[in-house]
């Protein structure tokens, strides 16, 4: 592996400071992202700022980051170890045949891609690359400039707990087509001099995969803007699949038996993963919003963990004792 990373940085958790509520370091550490910067023509000179952003996301959120510009690294057994795949400024054709096979697979089997600013000139002839990057939007050229960026969206998770209006220094790409009607769109930017459309950063799913484009990238300075580095760090637990942990601890249910210590609701890319730490019989259901029931595990008995394959949705979990009364009632979204 190392002589395919011509240069490889493994970061692992040496001090852990979870950016997103909810989260500790036992939620992450089974985590690890690729950031890939392989570049065939223009580079951006913040490259090297970029990689160390992440580098530093990776060491304070007990997560593990490697970088590679190789795309030989891209194979189903070495893309498979990785929660999300980050494209940080490349540019140009950069995915031999067999990468590219690789790495469309990996996606739409549920692995997660984050693209950043100079990836929209990535792969232009690539026609899936621009399903990915979102209705093909590749770059038509940027402006300079300091624009305010509004928020679209108040419910997804990637911005959820981002202001409405966040203003970046940085280049704007206008897009040789809108990306609008393939995705959703989580912030444009607010272009005075230019009137129309400005999308700014959005998401999508492709197949069972998630995936995160934005416009902004391009200076040194915004890698150490703290609303950004939140952008993405949001941006990394969604399209890894990080986004759903809810515990429900012992002071905030039923304090009865046989349940003693918490229900956990994680989502991955296989599902949402229920863990119950208990003794006695219970059961499991989900409910989707409708109130029908999607999942019912049956009778089990003592700590336990359950995969539910369930689509995007909001949910009721349920814990109920073998008596037949609810231990936990609680609402999830995947």
């Amino acid at each position: 592996m190392i002589r395919l990373l011509q240069s490889v940085s493994k970061v692992c958790a040496a001090v852990v400071f979870v950016a997103t509520a909810g989260f500790s370091a036992s939620d992450l550490n089974d985590l690890s992202v690729l950031v890939f910067t392989k570049t065939n023509g223009s580079r951006h000179d913040a490259i090297p700022t970029g990689i160390k952003c992440f580098e530093d996301l990776g060491e304070r959120n007990g997560f593990t980051v490697d970088t590679s510009e190789d795309d030989r690294y891209f194979t189903k057994e070495n893309l498979d170890k990785y929660g999300t795949v980050i494209f940080l400024n490349t540019y140009g054709a950069i995915l031999g045949d067999a990468p590219k096979q690789a790495f469309s697979e990996y996606i739409t089997s549920g692995g997660g891609w984050i693209g950043i600013h100079g990836t929209a000139n990535t792969e232009t002839g690539w026609s899936w690359f621009g399903t990915l990057l979102g209705n093909g939007a590749w770059s038509n050229g940027g402006t300079m400039a300091k624009y305010p960026n509004i928020r679209e969206s108040k419910t997804h998770f990637i911005v959820k707990d981002m202001p409405d209006t966040i203003t970046f220094d940085d280049e704007y790409y206008a897009y040789k087509a809108n990306p609008r009607t393939a995705v959703t769109m989580l912030y444009h930017a607010n272009e005075p001099s230019s009137p129309g459309d400005h999308p700014s950063a959005w998401c999508h799913e492709v197949g069972s995969g998630r995936a995160v484009y934005m416009t902004w990238g391009h200076t040194d300075a915004i890698y150490s803007d703290s609303l950004f580095v939140k952008f993405l760090m949001n941006s990394i637990l969604w399209t890894s699949h990080k986004d759903v942990i809810v515990s429900v601890k012992p002071e905030s249910m039923v304090k009865r038996e046989p349940l003693q210590r918490l229900l956990a609701v994680k989502n991955t890319k296989d599902g949402l993963i229920l863990s119950v730490n208990g003794s006695g019989l219970f059961s499991i259901q989900i409910f989707d919003a409708s109130g029908r029931t999607c999942f019912n595990n049956g009778s089990v008995e003592g700590t336990t963990s359950i995969v539910c394959p369930l689509h995007s949705g909001a949910y009721v979990v349920q814990v109920t004792g073998n008596d037949g009364r609810a231990l936990v009632r609680t609402k999830i979204c995947r």
